[in-house]
């Protein structure tokens, strides 16, 4: 026993020894716990801190002047930047058409392999020429290397242009025809963009990146030439002077090109990328990214609401009003904006109540705006309700006292914004007499680049913007995807491209971020640091009034709302109104757009006769036609009103549903609204001589006794101008503005696909419906279910086609189908041929550009030019 007894009390003093050194190890290791924290209270741990950013400023920067290029001036009104590209589908391309979007440029994207229109009517359609593989354009066919140089060349049309590196064996290259030497698979060092450039502009000169990350050998290093100007210096890895981006001033052929040595993908090639199309057309369309001022606001949503553990504390409000101050520095005026939802206040343990104390207690410091009372989903209740939770936030505010923003409110987790719920905004009103809110789900979620603003019940629709920060990014260590991916959305990421493509930046976060690591003090005042590091932006924080009024004088087209497909975004379907049901709305697949006095009407009706078509109800007052998508009073009543005007008719056989507006296709809104709501519509347009077209409406005109054509002839209407007056002028307008065939048409094919338009002859139509139809049924894949020879005849009365149904009497076209006009007059006719032939020439040109058949009467009309 005695011999256990020394075992036991040794292993006793072990433990008493092991004991001590434990304590004394967490006592200099483990968090304390925070003074404030009561007994009652989550235990936390202090929040960690990550050092600030530095900039590496070596000399004084350069203050830059609006340095644009002189660009020709003989374009349409609607030019355009092409982007040429092997492939549509390109990750390289979805990046550009993301940053293009961004920028609102307008854009089309074009493969290589398309011949196409650069001129319209005499004037170039592209003012800029984008060029994703600058190998490609090398290797261009000659002659369509020709016509694209030539077209640069006369209109003074500069190219941007990439250049990838190669599978080639050998460092140093030359491109092809081109004194312009350069060396692949460089690692890049110390880049700087060039204060004697005029294209750096947003870019600040005089400050250097030493090392680029990712560092790896993937730049082309442009060697130093007296025929090339440096916009962005690099070193290579021996230290020696090259360039990462040229600008060729022309001396070789006459065509200015800036070349770029990496894909957009890094940051500085991004501001270098900007600043290029700012400098090239930026004068030309305003674009507002190419400003030096950005309006910045910062939203903290659900102030009060969030889980016990993870809410702010005393000293996170603390932190919060001395990151306010940083960022005073970078943002003139800059205040935080808080949302709050009122139930919640005073709803976590001990020191988070505290925490709301001190919100209340320093509210004055800074700007408030309401959710709901208890953050509800504003989708899942009725005007009453919502009124009633609105008016409880409203005391709660009276009663605290709460500074707050004019006319501003967001609705937890934006329902009822858009998809829009109307009684949302008639509460909105009657409550709080809102006149601006802010989402970030139009048009839609995905991707940020497209996100725009409209006015719903007179109350502006901003666009909002994420920052990398959600309602559960609490801490550095659990950041989703690891804290790299944290710190690069913050230096030159997604943040930084944000606030770099817009001049309206309003910023979700939540107050969570600001609590626990306090990530969003860390990601703003990082961010705003770099941006003031190395951009020569101008930051400034504006009443959200202010911000409405100044962002639709810059976007007036915005203010009207395009409406789309909800039931097509997974992220709409979730936070949808009452009133909408997937499983019912239906649009058209097939949409007739015209033009006028083409045979619309008859096509119309034959294509009805068919067992799997459909379309929609006679509406009322407006005569046979929807005229939805022109943009009118039908408009507003939204989408589900348009699908509830097909629905009756549409039976479980139907597989196409058409809509017939012939006003449609020289509408200026209709391309755009279409496309929106009916990306994968089918297009059918009729073509007629336009002579013949703008004769038959005027004798259209004529018949229905319109004031101004029964007191003119033709020669006298067409001769008249705006000096004869309004009226008059209008009603020449409207007889030969549709006539102008491709003008119209190339509006259409900014947003639609060529694959998708349908081009019918009206002249086919009228002598031989049965076969146009065949061929519309085949070309629309479905069965062949009607024999149209045998149901269409022709009537001799009618002097038309009309329809013969087994079983049923003959149906014809109303009265004022098939009519009967005089002769037109050599006069007019020789008038109007000389109005369109310019038009004509231009629509045959396109046509042969679509690979599509030429309508016998443009055959008729290229062969007397010929």
């Amino acid at each position: 026993m005695p011999f256990a007894t020394w075992r036991l009390t040794r292993a006793f003093k072990w433990l008493i020894f092991a004991t001590v050194l434990v304590l004394f190890w967490s006592y200099f290791n483990l968090p304390s716990v925070p003074e404030e924290q009561n007994v009652n209270s989550v235990r936390r741990f202090a929040p960690q801190k990550l050092p600030h950013y530095e900039c590496p400023l070596s000399r004084a920067p350069q203050q830059r002047r609006a340095t644009y290029k002189i660009a020709g001036e003989n374009f349409t009104s609607d030019a355009r930047t092409l982007v040429l590209t092997d492939s549509i589908s390109s990750r390289h391309i979805r990046v550009l058409s993301q940053f293009l979007n961004a920028a609102r440029v307008k854009f089309n994207v074009e493969t290589f392999k398309r011949r196409l229109l650069f001129t319209f009517l005499g004037k170039g359609r592209y003012d800029l020429v984008v060029i994703e593989n600058y190998y490609k354009y090398i290797n261009l066919v000659p002659n369509y290397r020709k016509v694209l140089d030539d077209y640069c060349r006369d209109y003074n049309v500069p190219v941007i242009a990439f250049l990838p590196n190669t599978n080639s064996n050998f460092t140093r290259l030359n491109v092809k025809g081109f004194p312009l030497r350069f060396r692949q698979h460089q690692r890049a060092r110390n880049l700087s963009f060039s204060a004697s450039s005029p294209v750096p502009r947003i870019a600040k000169t005089g400050v250097t990146l030493n090392l680029p990350l990712p560092d790896r050998n993937e730049w082309i290093l442009f060697e130093k030439d007296q025929f090339h100007e440096v916009v962005l210096n690099a070193d290579d890895s021996y230290g020696i002077e090259r360039a990462a981006i040229v600008r060729d001033i022309g001396k070789f052929d006459g065509i200015e090109r800036i070349v770029f040595g990496h894909n957009i993908t890094h940051w500085m090639v991004r501001i270098a990328f900007l600043d290029t199309v700012c400098y090239a057309i930026g004068n030309r369309h305003k674009l507002s990214s190419c400003d030096f001022i950005r309006y910045v606001q910062i939203d903290i949503d659900d102030v009060f609401v969030g889980q016990s553990g993870v809410r702010m504390l005393r000293s996170d409000v603390e932190d919060l009003l001395e990151t306010q101050a940083a960022l005073k520095k970078f943002v003139k005026n800059f205040v935080f904006t808080l949302g709050f939802s009122g139930f919640y206040f005073r709803n976590g343990d001990a020191d988070e109540d505290k925490g709301d104390e001190l919100l209340i207690e320093r509210a004055k410091e800074f700007k408030w705006f309401p959710h709901m009372w208890r953050h509800n989903h504003v989708h899942e209740h009725n005007l009453t309700f919502l009124e009633a939770i609105m008016s409880q936030n409203k005391l709660f505010a009276l009663s605290m006292k709460l500074p707050l923003l004019e006319g501003y409110a967001v609705s937890p987790q934006h329902t009822g914004v858009y998809p829009v719920y109307s009684s949302l905004y008639k509460a909105w009103k009657i409550v709080w007499n809102i006149s601006v809110t802010s989402t970030e789900q139009y048009p839609h979620f995905f991707h940020c680049s497209q996100r725009r603003g409209f006015t719903y019940e007179n109350i502006s629709v901003l666009p909002r913007q994420t920052c990398g920060l959600y309602t559960h990014t609490y801490f550095f260590h659990s950041y989703p995807d690891g804290l790299a991916k944290f710190k690069q959305n913050i230096f030159g990421g997604d943040l930084f491209t944000t606030i770099l493509h817009n001049q309206f930046s309003i910023f979700m976060t939540h107050q969570q971020n600001f609590a626990n690591d306090r990530l969003g003090s860390y990601t703003f005042q990082n961010a705003l640091s770099f941006i003031k590091c190395w951009t020569n932006m101008n930051m400034e924080w504006i009443e959200p009034t202010k911000t409405s009024q100044r962002y639709f004088a810059m976007y007036p087209a915005e203010k009207k709302l395009i409406w789309t497909n909800p039931c097509v975004d997974s992220k709409h379907v979730k936070i949808l109104p009452p009133e909408f049901n997937c499983t019912k709305l239906r649009f058209p697949n097939v949409i007739i757009v015209g033009p006028q006095k083409t045979g619309t009407t008859a096509l119309s009706t034959f294509l009805s006769l068919h067992p799997n078509v459909s379309t929609n109800v006679k509406i009322e007052g407006s005569f046979e036609e929807m005229q939805f998508l022109s943009g009118g009073n039908h408009y507003k009543n939204g989408p589900v009103w348009y699908s509830q005007q097909f629905e009756p008719n549409i039976t479980p056989d139907t597989t196409v549903v058409f809509e017939k507006t012939a006003n449609y296709f020289d509408n200026s809104f209709a391309p755009q609204a279409a496309f929106a709501l009916m990306p994968n519509a089918t297009i059918v347009v009729i073509l007629m001589d336009p002579t013949m077209r703008t004769y038959s409406w005027y004798q259209h005109l004529l018949a229905h006794n319109n004031s101004v054509a029964s007191s003119m002839t033709l020669p006298q209407l067409l001769n008249s101008t705006q000096k004869d007056g309004a009226a008059t002028y209008k009603v020449r307008q409207r007889c030969i503005t549709a006539g102008r065939y491709a003008y119209h048409l190339l509006r259409w094919l900014d947003y639609y696909p060529s694959e998708q338009l349908l081009l019918l002859d009206a002249e086919q139509l009228r002598l031989d419906p049965a076969k146009v139809l065949n061929e519309l049924v085949s070309r629309l894949a479905l069965p062949p279910n009607v024999d149209y020879s045998d149901v269409l005849r022709f009537d001799s009365s009618k002097r038309f086609f009309c329809i013969f149904e087994k079983g049923k009497s003959r149906r014809c076209l109303g009265k004022g189908k098939g009519r009967t006009y005089p002769a037109l007059d050599d006069k007019s006719q020789r008038m109007l041929n000389q109005l369109y032939a310019d038009d004509n020439r231009e629509l045959y040109r396109l046509l042969l550009q679509l690979r599509v058949s030429i309508p016998v009467w443009l055959q008729k009309v290229a062969l007397q030019d010929s």
